[in-house]
């Protein structure tokens, strides 16, 4: 699998916090009427811990809008990776905006991708604390399962 680990530096812009981003797992429309929900093909972790909880902290897998929805093998992942405290986003793909996921979708599918997305911190150490959680999930609960 291809592997990325990104800080989100801008951050989600309904966070109150500066952020002008959104990379985030908060559907920006229903944060401006007052709902935290999981953006369209997001999914909120289960029971995550504190280091784990901040909304621009998530991983990433890709697929192709004509497929409709993910397959079994990335919604199984999914499932694993909320349940170990995970936010999880699915990013539906139509035309590529430039990213390695949307390159890797559209044009070498057999590639599994995964970007572990922290929300940047003065301490890049809590980052690398939530990278390293996000990576063995994914390498115990996905890829050893065969997800």
């Amino acid at each position: 699998p291809v592997i990325a680990l990104h800080t989100n530096s801008a951050g989600f812009s309904g966070d109150g916090q500066g952020g002008r981003g959104e990379i985030t797992i908060v559907d920006a429309t229903a944060f401006s009427r007052g709902k935290i929900q999981p953006r369209p093909d997001g999914h909120f972790a289960v029971s995550p811990t504190a280091e784990m909880a901040n909304h621009d902290t998530l991983v990433l897998t890709a697929y192709l809008a004509r497929q409709g929805k993910p397959n079994s093998a990335a919604i199984g992942c999914r499932n694993a990776m909320n349940r170990a405290g995970v936010h999880f986003w699915h990013e539906r793909v139509t035309l590529s905006d430039g990213s390695m996921s949307n390159y890797l979708a559209l044009n070498h599918p057999d590639i599994s991708y995964l970007n572990a997305e922290s929300r940047y911190e003065l301490d890049l150490g809590l980052a690398a604390v939530r990278h390293s959680v996000m990576i063995a999930a994914y390498l115990t609960r996905c890829l050893k399962s065969g997800n």
